[in-house]
């Protein structure tokens, strides 16, 4: 599954969509409620594992940083299934 996570400000003078984050996500899913659960209610993987009362294991895998972007792999781990996660964001994305 690839994502672009945008956001968008809460002023009508100033509307535009910035993405503040592309996500690959690489899921293992054993629980048939975790996958409905992210399927039907399209809801994220942490707020699916949270509802379903599954405390994920995260592991930081990698950090990156380019010129123009950062990024992070990571995998989170449950009795539910396995995701192995990447993002990258804009370096200016804190104003830095």
């Amino acid at each position: 599954t690839i994502r672009d996570i945008s956001i968008q400000p809460a002023s009508d003078d100033e509307i535009r969509q910035t993405i503040v984050c592309s996500a690959v996500t690489v899921a293992k899913i054993t629980d048939d409620r975790l996958l409905r659960a992210l399927l039907e209610r399209r809801i994220g993987i942490g707020q699916a594992l949270a509802a379903l009362g599954m405390q994920p294991v995260f592991t930081l895998v990698q950090t990156t940083r380019a010129e123009h972007t950062f990024a992070r792999a990571y995998t989170l781990t449950s009795d539910g299934g396995g995701f192995s996660i990447s993002e990258t964001f804009p370096s200016d994305l804190y104003g830095a």
